[in-house]
């Protein structure tokens, strides 16, 4: 029976123009992050701009774009990022101008961050990050984004990143040593960890690492709600998008999800707010979980069928693309203000919606758009 035509049935072609416009004179491999409204830091940034058009490219299953000669050339833009910095683990991957923005906007908020570590220092359940650690933690981040993309076209980075614990106590002191109330960031150093010993580490001590992994994660899953965390049930979004970072981490060391019913009977009554990265971690969620177990596929459906129209509100029609926030860009990366929030499309926005409407339209079995699914 012919389908009838929906609205992200045409949003290819504004999505590819929205690229030609962000895309910067002087490199076909760097994108502005946003199409109005950049700042003089948005305009420095590199390495997570031109991630985010590849992954988009790639999800549009574009093969004007995506010939063997721009692929090579793009993964050795990636690849050029990793650099030597004695504050960073070897050969991560570095994007200077990020770098130098992020130190300068710290510099000039230093006064506001000390009032801010006063007030949580009186606040046991809000943890307070320095912003040292921040910037290692954004630069892992990228680090793990460049390797991930350069795996999803069976690319290698240049020079092995293997400055991460790999004994088996190392990890999980390592793992250990992040707050489990709060599963998205821990969740996301699990991914982190999983990520980086699939692709860095000879079969051997792949194996063996991922043994560890798995042990360690399987005494972090709750027996009774099937999230992963300790002491009392986090919040919603916390539960949420902590399981999303978790269950990218099972993918890349080949687990099951070990109570996948259970998240699913959540995540059903978990409405997201409406940004980009909740919609499309609890779409992760429950379309891994769902596909696992086979339970409650109609429900998901009907349930997805709602995140369609959520995501349609950040639709951008006259630009082409998404916005991260509703009516809104986004307006940092990494906690560094990279545009002014204006009502117009943004890269990453861009990415987390249409990388949420191509699982859907995966698990619902549409293949009416022939787009790819990313392995996040």
């Amino acid at each position: 029976m012919h389908q009838s035509k929906l609205w992200y049935h045409s949003i290819e072609e504004g999505i590819l123009q929205l690229l030609q416009k962000l895309n910067r004179p002087e490199t076909n491999f760097e994108f502005n992050p946003v199409l109005l409204g950049n700042t003089k830091s948005g305009n420095k940034i590199k390495l997570g701009p031109s991630i985010y058009a590849l992954k988009i490219l790639k999800i549009l299953n574009n093969k004007e774009f995506l010939n063997n000669n721009t692929i090579s050339e793009w993964g050795d833009f990636i690849n050029s990022f990793q650099k030597q910095n004695s504050k960073f683990p070897t050969n991560s991957f570095i994007d200077e101008g990020y770098l130098t923005e992020i130190t300068k906007f710290n510099l000039q908020n230093d006064f506001k961050n000390l009032i801010k570590k006063i007030i949580l220092s009186f606040n046991e359940k809000v943890p307070f990050e320095e912003n040292e650690k921040k910037i290692v933690k954004s630069v892992k981040a990228e680090t793990k984004q460049a390797i991930s993309i350069l795996h999803e076209f069976n690319m290698k980075n240049k020079y092995l990143y293997i400055d991460f614990p790999r004994l088996d106590s190392r990890i999980k002191n390592y793992l250990d040593s992040y707050n489990w109330q709060y599963p998205w960031n821990s969740g996301a150093q699990f991914a982190g960890q999983c990520l980086f010993i699939s692709t860095q580490l000879p079969e051997d001590e792949r194996l063996q690492c991922k043994k560890v992994l798995s042990s360690f994660i399987k005494n972090k899953v709750n027996k009774e709600t099937g999230f992963y965390y300790e002491g009392s049930l986090p919040q919603s979004a916390q539960l949420v998008n902590g399981a999303m970072k978790v269950l990218t981490g099972l993918q890349w060391i080949d687990e099951e999800i070990h109570y996948p019913k259970k998240i699913i009977d959540y995540s059903l009554n978990y409405v997201p707010n409406r940004e980009g990265c909740d919609l499309i971690d609890v779409v992760h969620v429950l379309s891994l979980c769902g596909k696992q177990s086979g339970y409650k596929k109609n429900q998901i459906i009907k349930y997805f069928d709602n995140i369609l129209n959520m995501v349609k509100e950040h639709y951008q029609p006259k630009t082409g693309g998404f916005s991260y926030f509703i009516n809104k860009s986004q307006t940092h990366y990494y906690g560094l203000k990279i545009s002014d929030g204006r009502d117009t499309s943004d890269l990453h926005g861009t990415l987390l919606c249409l990388w949420a409407i191509s699982i859907i339209l995966d698990f619902k079995e549409d293949s009416s758009q022939n787009w790819n699914i990313l392995k996040p």
